[in-house]
């Protein structure tokens, strides 16, 4: 019942009933007539009898294609989402149980109406809450987050007062990511700096198009402060809130209608605005003595900066961050020049700016490192064709073929709505091994009747009609392999869509090409006497192979079930290796960046952090020669905060110089930081962590690492078993350093108001809060707005401000009371202090504790193997429920999906092949073979050191339509001979024999072609390289397979007189 309340979620998640599938199936593969596929033999000869017309055709898709390869985006990935929102509240100075209680609780419990949402999480923190919302994959998100607004306006009536606006709600995902970041620097004031920054630039750079979102970070930002006397208001006789609602009342305008003036009728409005400072300073607050008391007679009042949330800092210094992201249709290229060009318009005095990420120089290099291996792959899959075929006039057929495919494909993608990314690059520099194979077969067959003695006419025409059915189905079942990758959604869908889009695309247009282009280019460029005339020794070679293989074949038959038998030996031997293969989602890869997460005890003051950072950059500055350039942003978790600050927390960016130039990779250069920072910041959790891809992943799971979930009515059984899980893992030799997020040990220092006293002297316990936060914190009490002039907040506070909190403080703070009594603020609280919890997390609606272990490998397959031992050996608590989370979480569910839309794709595969041969028992022969391709690929993923992951399974998706292929075209030979009254085992050794060319040709192609791609160097490479491993291993071994396995196969399954009398089973 599981088993089949499973296969339904998955069927759901391809967006795609039996019935649409069906239907998909038949558009694919055409209905058969007869044997040979005759509407692709009817468009070979029309091509052939008609060039012109069929020119024109491949030369408007060739346009099309130019035109769609100037007009796609391009950019490092592809946008990778899961429809989820974050929703952020800020409460300034509650403590996280007041925030969780009050404030994130009553706004899950909203939420939790949502249409399509599958999961709430939270963090309630000192002052903020932070909610995300994650929807099903089929969602629209623009929909459901405007939806969230609507709610959340609804619950801001039930919100405490205090909170700073209504809740914010973004898109959460890969849109946060800003495509370039730079540092603004300047010999002008900080506050003058960030206006400029703020009103000019901000605009400016907003204006660009495709750019979405323009963020600044750091900066401070002037105040005229108002620093009151306490003893003097004491003196006086006057409060605190006397004072503020003395500047509130002359904060503003009223509108009051219309009147008339000077002989037309205008708007009438009264404005009590302050506008210079002497109205500040001349404001009446109270009396003394019988004379006025004014505001300057009792405060300070000058200039001061706000308090500082944040501070960007590098080389010792206070910078302003400018974060640019885009939409996602954006042109990251566009992009990135045109804001460069804006920047070096910019004009204002004594301002620098200064780069320190661009997404276009990674997608440059990125992009270059695969162009350079598609056009290795090219050249040496060229120098193959020739050797084989003897003749450039053959070769120039074939090798035109390529771009013809290429470029047709350009346009295939533009209509999907793909971009120029790493992974529609890494796809087409696959595909280029495999879309000749259907002009190679083509051509083949072709220079096979010319050595008959056929004219060229004879030959284009008898070999095009020869293979149209072999060459149809072998194109058709490599597509059917991919097409259930297109329905996946999510994080998986997104990753394997743009790679198996741009593939399918790449096969259809071979296929076009092979029937409408290469037949009149073959009859065109054939030279017979020259191709007969010239046998080169490669030529001796090839028979020479050919009359080997043909003993290895027969002596194969002699001894089928002998070989069977050996062949499944080893298959099993290479499913056991498979437990010794390291798993993981993404492979990592080298992006010339990384990221130090810092976490300080509580209660660490901004100041004391910022010192950490600046320490922490001079010891990474000496230590590592690979840096080009660190940014600390002190205050914050991460550079995707939002309005989230957390004075304890530090985030730096460190900017590492070209993966070329450097001998260390990324892996070396995080071990030495995990090495070097800790022991050098005592008391300070470090974290290093990859960027680019790497960091794209981690923001749809939740974060890095092995992480672990805990939840539990009971917070001590909780905590008991945090310490536990932490224990193990810290045992675990993969894992080189633990985190938690229960912080519980922060101290809150609480004024306690006595009850009973604000009821005595009926005082109001708000007005009595609000007093101690002027004093101790400070609040906005106005705007001064001079004429001409910029506005100033008005900040009022008093000097007791960061001052300690006890009786003699408190015995100068005067309250008042509804009958207009002052009284001491001592006299209606108690002071005291006590340990709270700083963060508070849920996972829907309940408490949590997540539990991580950072391992430098990305391969989390043998820590969760013996984290699960260990848990079974000594159990938590009964009460504790614990689970796999992040990148685990998203491995397990990958796998499920995976496994079900291979079986749709063999499925798909198997119709083909029946529809082909007209059989049912003939295609599970070929069928049959698929499995042995794993044996090539755990070898070469084992030899460089690679894991198994989603893009290694591609390849071996890619492997399977390669296998079928080849074992197509010998089968399809065989059969051919079978009827034509041959005996069994002479056709299944003279077929074998005459499609060993185009099957080593096909098989070196590709191999060539993928080559170079799992050799490949330099930004972003390790992603790909696991496909171009994967293909080039599996090649290896399924073409011996198919060359012996599948004539034994045949042998012992099919009967001769079955086959030369009617096409039954």
């Amino acid at each position: 019942m599981e088993l089949g309340k499973k296969c339904v979620k998955y069927m759901k998640s391809f967006n795609f009933s039996l019935k649409s599938t069906y239907s998909l199936f038949l558009v694919i593969v055409p209905e058969r007539n007869s044997r040979d596929n005759e509407c692709m033999k009817m468009i070979g000869v029309w091509s052939l009898r008609h060039p012109v017309p069929a020119g024109v055709i491949i030369c408007a898709g060739m346009l099309a294609g130019v035109l769609a390869l100037f007009t796609m985006n391009r950019e490092f990935i592809p946008v990778i989402n899961e429809p989820s929102a974050v929703v952020v509240s800020i409460w300034p100075e509650a403590a996280a149980e007041q925030v969780e209680r009050e404030l994130t609780s009553v706004l899950e419990g909203y939420f939790a109406v949502l249409s399509g949402l599958t999961d709430i999480r939270s963090v309630s923190r000192e002052g903020v809450s932070i909610i995300r919302l994650r929807f099903n994959e089929d969602m629209d998100i623009d929909a459901a987050v405007q939806e969230v607004r609507t709610l959340a306006d609804a619950a801001f009536l039930d919100l405490p007062e205090g909170i700073l606006g209504k809740p914010v709600v973004s898109i959460a995902g890969s849109r946060e990511l800003p495509v370039l970041t730079f540092a603004v620097s300047g010999a002008m004031d900080a506050d003058d700096l960030l206006s400029v920054v703020e009103d000019d630039l901000v605009p400016l750079l907003t204006g660009v198009n495709g750019v979405g979102r323009v963020r600044v970070f750091g900066g401070r930002r002037e105040l005229m402060g108002v620093s009151l006397d306490t003893a003097a208001l004491k003196a006086a006789g006057v409060a605190p809130l006397d004072v503020l609602g003395a500047l509130s009342a002359r904060g503003g305008s009223v509108p009051v209608g219309l009147t008339d003036w000077q002989g037309g009728r205008w708007t009438f409005r009264v404005s009590g605005e302050l506008t210079r400072l002497e109205d500040v300073e001349n404001l009446v607050i109270g009396s003394r003595g019988g004379a006025p008391l004014l505001l300057k007679d009792a405060a300070v009042i000058a200039p001061v900066y706000a308090d500082d949330t944040e501070r960007i800092r590098s080389a010792g210094r206070d910078f302003l961050v400018v974060q640019v992201a885009k939409r996602e249709e954006g042109h990251t290229l566009r992009i990135s020049s045109k804001v460069r060009e804006k920047l070096a318009e910019f004009d204002a005095a004594d301002m620098d700016f200064l780069v320190l990420h661009d997404d276009a120089d990674t997608v440059r290099h990125s992009l270059l490192t695969v162009l350079l291996s598609a056009l290795t792959g090219t050249a040496m899959a060229v120098g193959l064709v020739w050797l084989f075929l003897r003749d450039w006039h053959y070769t120039s057929v074939i090798v035109l073929s390529l771009p013809l495919s290429a470029v047709i494909t350009f346009a295939g993608m533009r209509l999907a709505g793909l971009s120029i990314n790493l992974l529609t690059m890494a796809g087409l520099t696959v595909s280029l091994g495999m879309i000749v194979d259907a002009a190679i077969v083509v051509m083949e067959n072709i220079h096979r009747q010319i050595d008959r003695g056929l004219s060229p006419d004879e030959a284009a025409l008898t070999g095009t009609g020869g293979v149209a059915g072999a060459v149809t189905a072998s194109a058709a079942t490599s597509i059917c392999v991919f097409l259930p990758m297109l329905f996946l959604k999510g994080i998986i869908g997104g990753v394997l869509k743009d790679i198996s889009f741009t593939i399918a695309f790449a096969l259809s247009a071979s296929l076009l090409c092979a029937f409408i282009a290469v037949p009149p280019l073959a009859r065109f460029s054939l030279r017979r006497s020259y191709a007969l005339s010239r046998p080169f020794r490669v030529s001796r070679a090839m028979l020479k192979l050919e009359g080997l293989y043909r003993r290895g074949v027969e002596w194969s038959l002699r001894r089928a079930k002998t070989v069977l038998l050996a062949a499944l030996a080893v298959l099993g031997l290479t499913v056991y290796a498979l437990a010794f293969l390291g798993i993981s989602f993404i492979p990592a890869a080298d992006y010339n960046e990384l990221f130090i997460a810092l976490r300080l005890p509580p209660g660490t003051s901004l100041e004391e952090s910022a010192r950490t950072a600046d320490n922490a950059e001079q010891l990474i500055r000496r230590e590592l020669e690979e840096v080009k350039d660190v940014i600390f942003y002190v205050g914050m978790e991460n550079d995707l905060a939002g309005d989230a600050r957390i004075r304890e927390a530090v985030w730096g960016q460190i900017i590492l110089s070209d993966a070329g130039e450097r001998e260390r990779d990324f892996r070396a250069i995080m071990a030495h930081l995990n090495a070097l920072l800790p022991p050098a910041l005592p008391g300070v959790s470090v974290q290093v962590l990859n960027g680019g891809f790497d960091r794209l992943i981690f923001l749809g799971t939740d974060g890095p690492g092995y992480r672990v979930e805990l939840s539990s009515e009971s917070w001590e059984d909780l905590r008991a078993a945090a310490g536990r899980l932490i224990d193990i893992l810290e045992s675990d030799e993969e894992i080189v350093s633990t985190d938690t997020d229960m912080d519980e040990d922060r101290l809150f220092v609480i004024a306690r108001l006595d009850g009973d006293a604000l009821n005595l002297h009926n005082v109001d316990a708000a007005q009595a809060a609000l007093t101690a936060r002027i004093a101790y914190g400070g609040v906005e009490a106005g705007v001064l707005r001079p004429p001409g002039g910029k506005d100033r907040t008005i900040f009022l506070y008093s000097d007791l401000k960061n001052s300690a909190v006890d009786a003699k403080s408190t015995g100068r703070l005067m309250v008042r009371s509804r009958g207009g009594v002052l009284l001491s603020f001592d006299t209606l609280s108690d002071i005291s202090a006590e340990q709270g919890l700083a963060s508070i997390f849920r996972h829907n609606r309940k408490r949590t504790v997540t539990v991580v272990g950072y391992s430098v490998s990305e391969n989390i397959r043998g820590i969760d193997t013996r984290l699960r031992k260990s848990l079974n050996e000594h159990p938590l608590p009964p009460s504790v429920e614990w689970r796999v989370a992040g990148i685990g979480e998203l491995i397990a569910d990958s796998v499920s999906r995976l496994v079900l839309a291979l079986l749709v794709s063999l499925f798909l595969v198997y119709g083909v092949m029946a529809l082909q041969f007209e059989r049912l028992r003939q295609p599970l022969i070929i069928m049959a073979v698929v499995p042995f391709c794993l044996i090539g690929v755990i070898a070469a993923l084992k030899g460089f050191g690679s894991d198994a992951s989603l893009i290694s399974f591609l390849g071996i998706a890619a492997l399977g339509g390669i296998v079928v292929n080849n074992a197509i075209v010998l089968i399809d030979r065989v059969n051919q001979l079978m009827e034509e009254g041959m005996n069994r085992d002479e056709a299944i050794a003279e077929g074998a024999v005459s499609r060993l060319r185009p099957i080593l040709m096909t098989t070196l192609t590709t191999f060539f072609g993928v080559l170079p791609l799992s050799l490949a160097q330099g930004t972003g490479a390790r992603i790909y390289a696991p496909l171009g491993q994967a293909i080039a291993g599996g090649l290896i071994t399924s073409t011996l397979i198919t060359l012996f396995l599948v004539p034994v196969l045949y042998r012992l399954t099919e009967r001769e007189e079955r086959l030369r009398g009617a096409k039954g089973l």
